[in-house]
């Protein structure tokens, strides 16, 4: 990994079907297509009726693979007319279908400019809201202060709205909480659901059209481009006072084009998660009701005479005074008129029943369930029932089909059936939602089936999994063949897939690697771990790196390898530098790194534990003179091997530990020669690796040019870098490079080449959500977009060069 940052997201992976036997519509042929079918279900049917792979049916039709997965996952919503008919040729439609299948892609081109009306309409109000009077109490405050927010010009404010980000548990209330604030403050305002548990979460530009359209006179003819809307909405937020509610947050990135300086009204923001990367926020934990409060909640809900003389106290505790489960429990007691709430307390006491009881609401949801499973066929009811395994928000067809041993198709078949029956949500792009009440129902149905079955078909998706990630991983390693299959999985067609798929499945394979490592499954582990580590500098803002790594070492000294050790404590030194930004941390774990590599007498591994400790030790201003002799000793021992971008990777970093210390010429002859052997190494080796240690030392040469005043060189350089680092693609390179690309205009007196750069530096932090010592970049872009400065001046005074 090299010291430098780097973060990339990608679109979630297409499934690879197995090719099926049933024959292709031949030419005059229909599909039985029915004439209200969206586009993804429809090529996805007529592919698989065809028996073609994605990659099969890319072969047949010269569109490529990622297009068509596109397609099928909803991403590309209006495909181009040729590539409609290059994939109708393809499939051999007869023109019945073919005009169906061209009906379809206009449908869905029209609905794209439609999309998202719908996230504008709240939730039914809760007439009988009760409780959460702190709550209430402290957003009034919030919220009247934001309300009273003075007037200003656009560019006169820098500070940000009052924002109140509400964070809890599902099923507290935290929507309904949000609401009954605004309706108790009788004011205007805009209500936007971002859809933060779905596949797809609402995209920024998203968003703001969907706040656009909702404030009188603004009309449907927005802007088309994020940056576009993000301008029309810093426009109109400057001249109407209302209460902005983010219902459903997945990321900060959804919630920050929203919060604009020249906001005149507070922000409510609502998320299962902590959105931590959020400054200057006040923050709410929506948790439990207090005693009191559940019991009067379920005084409100339950009729008078079935309530006479309970014991409420003991009803809320029961259901651990949570909103969800106090009102589902107050409804079926109140539909059942000959009910007490004895009756329903006795039921509660069985703890095997407790939880259907509560989370199931009334019987009839629970009969639905039933009705559903029944009717299924044995192999449709084997795979609902294997699906009690799988872990995380959603899933794709394939990871069914592991789960239960199908193929692909077959899953896809009965995941259909089980979708049309209600027991699993379909999502775009092949994927599918498990409610937690019907996992719970399937968990049931399985332990009944099979007492002992759980943990079986969990160890066999476990072990499918991580042969995936492994073989994902391995696009990004040198050392290992990606193209081939394991015996624990297949492989994947390419770097962008393979790279969709870690991203997208992460809670699936975390949970699946953590128990590996429980289990003391110690080969898996380091070879799982080895296969992740380059990749991981391409999403170093995941936030498990260090949990992972340090599993892996824990798996070293279990089997006794000191050479494993000190790689995995490297990877962990590596993830508390660039993903906890923990210096202290990572120099001790370094040091551990180096004393394992001498007992294994590794001299490779001993250059990389001194690579990672002079790395650490740049970063800490009273320990720099220090850095570069270790720094220089990691080349020296990178220079008894053979590994020539281990010696890149060293000389890289020299540059920078030269910079820190005042020495900025030694540190640009030292980086021009980095930069030339890695553009050497990079036209030999044009993987993703060649170009990420190019990009690197461009990053380094672009700064050290404009601090000896070669400004016109340093942009140059930054062009080149960009555009590497794009091509990768690789975010955080793109982010250094665009900061020092600011900066050189700066230094050359065109302020407005500098926010530019400056500005999109800061885009990507937000899209990314950044994590490390990258995010301390923000406060410095933010000050440099306000205030357009010589950066160099700037240095010279106050601190030493930028990490």
């Amino acid at each position: 990994m090299a010291p430098t940052p780097g973060t990339e997201r990608a679109d979630p992976s297409a499934e690879r079907a197995d090719p099926g036997t049933a024959p292709g519509p031949g030419p005059g042929t229909g599909t039985g297509t029915d004439p209200t079918e969206a586009l993804p279900e429809a090529l996805r049917r007529l592919r698989n009726h065809a028996g073609l792979t994605i990659e099969a049916l890319a072969e047949a039709s010269a569109v490529s693979p990622r297009a068509i997965s596109d397609i099928e996952r909803g991403i590309s919503a209006a495909p181009r007319r040729h590539t409609i008919a290059s994939l109708g040729d393809a499939l051999h439609l007869g023109s019945e279908a073919r005009a169906a299948l061209e009906a379809a892609a206009r449908r869905s081109a029209r609905s794209q400019t439609t999309a998202g009306k719908f996230a504008a309409v709240p939730p039914s109000p809760i007439s009988d809201f009760t409780g959460r009077s702190d709550e209430l109490a402290a957003l009034a405050t919030a919220l009247a202060t934001g309300l009273g927010r003075p007037d200003s010009d656009a560019g006169a404010r820098t500070d940000s709205p009052v924002t109140v980000v509400l964070t809890g548990a599902p099923g507290m209330g935290k929507t309904a909480l949000a609401l009954e604030a605004v309706r108790r403050a009788e004011t205007e305002s805009l209500f936007v659901d971002l859809d933060g548990l779905a596949a797809s979460p609402r995209s920024p530009a998203h968003v703001l059209r969907a706040l656009l359209r909702q404030v009188p006179g603004v009309g449907e003819d927005l802007p088309r481009t994020a940056d576009g809307l993000a301008v029309e909405w810093r426009r109109v937020a400057a001249g109407r006072r209302f209460v902005v509610v983010l219902d459903n947050a997945a990321s900060e990135a959804q919630v920050r084009p929203v919060i604009a300086p020249t906001m005149r009204g507070p922000v409510v923001v609502t998320s299962r998660r902590v959105l931590g990367g959020l400054a200057g926020v006040e923050r709410m934990t929506v948790a439990a009701l207090g005693i009191d409060d559940g019991v009067a909640l379920l005084e409100s809900t339950i009729p008078e005479p079935q309530r006479r003389g309970a014991d409420l106290t003991t009803l809320a505790d029961l259901c651990d005074r949570i909103p969800l489960a106090l009102r589902i429990a107050g409804n079926r007691i109140a539909t059942r008129p000959n009910w007490t709430v004895e009756d329903f307390v006795r039921r509660l006491r069985s703890e095997e029943r407790r939880l259907a009881d509560l989370v199931a609401g009334d019987l009839a949801v629970e009969a639905a369930f039933a009705l559903s499973y029944d009717n299924l066929d044995p192999a449709r009811a084997a795979l609902f029932r294997s699906l009690a395994v799988v872990e995380g928000q959603d899933f794709e067809a394939r990871t069914a089909a592991a789960a239960a041993d199908v193929d692909v198709l077959a899953a896809q078949d009965g995941l259909d059936e089980l979708g049309d029956l209600g027991l699993v949500e379909p999502l775009s792009g092949d994927r599918y939602r498990l409610h937690d009440l019907i996992q719970l129902f399937a968990r049931q149905r399985l332990q009944a089936h099979a007492p002992d079955a759980f943990p079986r078909l969990r160890n066999r998706l476990d072990r499918r999994l991580l042969g995936m990630l492994e073989r994902a991983g391995a696009w990004f390693e040198p050392d290992r063949e990606a193209r081939e299959s394991s015996d624990a999985a297949p492989g994947f067609p390419d770097a962008t897939t393979a790279r969709a798929w870690i991203e997208r499945e992460w809670p699936l394979w975390w949970g699946a690697f953590r128990r590996a490592a429980e289990a003391s499954e110690h080969d898996v582990v380091l070879d799982v771990a080895d296969a992740l580590h380059w990749y991981s500098d391409l999403w170093s803002q995941w936030g498990h790196w260090r949990d992972l790594f340090a599993l892996a070492v824990d798996s070293a000294r279990a089997v006794g390898d000191p050479r494993l050790e000190a790689v995995h404590l490297g990877y962990r030194a590596w993830a508390e530098l660039r993903e906890q930004a923990d210096d202290a941390a990572a120099v001790a774990t370094a040091q551990l790194a180096f004393a394992a590599a001498v007992r294994a007498d590794d001299v490779e591994q001993q250059g990389w534990a001194r690579l990672y400790e002079a790395w650490a030790m740049s970063r800490i201003e009273d320990r720099r003179t220090e850095a570069v002799g270790f720094a220089m000793d990691a080349t020296a021992r990178f220079a008894q091997t053979s590994n020539d971008d281990a010696k890149l990777q060293a000389e890289n970093l020299l540059t920078f530990v030269l910079e820190r210390t005042g020495d900025v010429e030694a540190a640009l002859r030292t980086t021009d020669l980095v930069v030339e052997r890695a553009r050497r190494a990079a036209s030999v080796d044009d993987t993703t690796i060649g170009v990420f240690t190019l990009t690197s030392a461009l990053a380094s040469r672009i700064r050290l040019l404009r601090r000896v005043g070669r400004l016109d060189e340093a942009i140059a350089v930054a062009d080149e870098a960009v555009t590497l680092a794009m091509g990768i693609p690789w975010a955080g390179g793109e982010l250094q490079a665009r900061y020092e690309s600011g900066d050189a205009f700066a230094a050359k007196g065109e302020p407005e080449a500098a926010r530019r750069e400056w500005t999109r530096a800061l885009e990507i932090l937000d899209g990314e959500n950044e994590t490390g010592f990258a995010a301390r970049w923000r406060p410095e872009l933010q000050d440099r977009i306000l205030h357009v400065h010589d950066p160099d001046a700037e240095e010279r005074r106050r601190r030493g060069p930028m990490s």
